[in-house]
């Protein structure tokens, strides 16, 4: 299950959010904490649906450690050539089905399906030319998938499956010969974005036709990730050599907000509105934004590793993976509460807010309260979100860590869940509220 802020249908509405990013405050931990996952190169992370399992692409295939056991499954061919990973992900509804774009011996890239985590799996697709980049399912049908590839010599390959990745078409007239990465608006399953050679396209129908979508970019310059916003899709994040552009109007337009180092991928946080990273190259640096991507700040630290190559938000206990080339993988927890500012109104009292939309399709929005202890305390409560069935049944942990008093907005990702009543309790040391939603599909 993940988290995400659907786009508030009231102008007044989407006011209070922005006026709440305008007064949040950022804090961290000091310490980055090693998981492992060292032994091979690493090339790619991906989490599954649920946040509590992390897929590793590595040069020999790939690896998976569980948040439950946090123990590593290897599935690896070792001494093999042709097996490197460079886009790996689950799909939701077919458990232990793994699909990872790969490239060969002669550096010609295809696609493996591995059913029951398997170490090989069937090649069901072969590209024209090089490796596969990356690989995104539309999150309300997670049948639908697209992958996208890059070369140098022949145009990549912008492939889609209709049926959970056995089977494979190339698109045309995506308008790249080199592409990086996809981005799918989780509102609207027919819109998609690739970044590539010199621009960022959009498909509106399903991958049926492009068009370009790159003023303000530079032309000569390729763009190495897309990132879309899932509280709010109109925000998109790419980069190059120039730096970070962000565009708030669905790909329309976009300005240079950040200039002093260029990122290699986004990732947003799934529980917190407004909160991305990014890693750079060298120097690498991880960079932290609480406003959808607007202003950055270099929240490094003492990062042990080098060469990081890709990050990832976990649902299931809200940690920033970043995973070194070289070094393994580190984990770090992010917070981000209300400021304690004379113009900030901190609550007095815990209120567990009606989720909206209620009714839902899918995804859904939870805002909680947390009051003011005193000025004598530390002001931390332990907190827990739960969902239960109409029996009683636990079903899901949303949350379960500590914060400080403020507001929290949380988005319940119900992929998984079929149509029906549902309950969320939230807990506060010894304080309790419970709240009913209703999940039509």
């Amino acid at each position: 299950m993940s988290i995400q802020v659907y786009i508030m249908r009231k102008i007044i509405y989407t006011s209070i959010i922005i006026l709440f990013l305008s007064r949040i405050l950022f804090s961290q931990p000091n310490n980055w904490i090693s998981i492992g996952g060292t032994g091979n190169t690493i090339t790619r992370l991906h989490f599954n649906s649920a946040g509590d399992t992390l897929f590793v692409g590595t040069i020999e295939g790939y690896r998976f450690y569980s948040l439950h056991s946090f123990n590593w499954e290897i599935r690896e061919m070792t001494g093999y050539i042709g097996r490197t990973v460079w886009a790996i992900s689950t799909v939701p509804g077919f458990y232990g089905r793994i699909i990872t774009g790969r490239v060969n011996a002669f550096f010609k890239g295809y696609i493996e399906l591995n059913e029951n985590f398997s170490t090989q799996g069937t090649i069901v697709r072969n590209s024209q030319g090089g490796r596969f980049t990356d690989i995104k399912y539309i999150p309300n049908n997670p049948s639908i998938i697209f992958a996208c590839g890059w070369s140098d010599i022949t145009p990549g390959d912008l492939v889609k499956s209709t049926n959970a990745g056995l089977n494979w078409v190339l698109l045309s007239g995506y308008l790249h010969t080199a592409m990086t990465e996809i981005a799918v608006n989780p509102l609207i399953p027919n819109e998609l974005y690739v970044s590539g050679d010199a621009k960022v396209t959009k498909s509106t129908n399903s991958g049926e036709t492009w068009f370009n979508s790159n003023n303000g970019l530079p032309s000569n310059l390729g763009c190495y990730c897309v990132s879309i916003n899932p509280f709010n899709p109109n925000i998109l994040l790419t980069s190059n050599d120039s730096g970070i552009y962000r565009s708030t109007d669905s790909g329309q337009n976009w300005i240079r907000v950040y200039s002093s180092a260029v990122c290699r991928r986004f990732a947003y946080h799934p529980s917190i509105l407004g909160f991305v990273a990014g890693i750079t190259f060298s120097p690498y640096k991880v960079l932290i934004s609480t406003n959808s991507g607007l202003n950055w700040a270099d929240s490094t630290g003492s990062f042990p590793g080098n060469n990081m190559v890709d990050l990832a938000f976990s649902n299931y206990d809200n940690n920033i993976y970043v995973a070194s080339s070289t070094s393994g993988i580190f984990k770090r927890h992010y917070l981000i509460t209300n400021t304690k500012g004379k113009n900030t109104a901190l609550p007095h009292k815990l209120i567990l807010h009606q989720n909206y939309p209620n009714p839902f399709n899918n995804y859904t929005i939870i805002k909680f309260s947390i009051p003011f202890k005193n000025s004598y305390s530390n002001n931390l409560y332990n907190v827990t979100l739960k969902v239960y069935d109409l029996l009683g049944k636990e079903l899901l942990t949303t949350l379960n860590t500590k914060l400080t008093s403020g507001n929290y907005f949380i988005r319940l990702d119900a992929l998984d869940f079929n149509s029906g009543i549902y309950f969320y309790k939230l807990t506060v040391d010894e304080f309790s509220e419970i709240r009913k939603m209703i999940l039509i599909k």
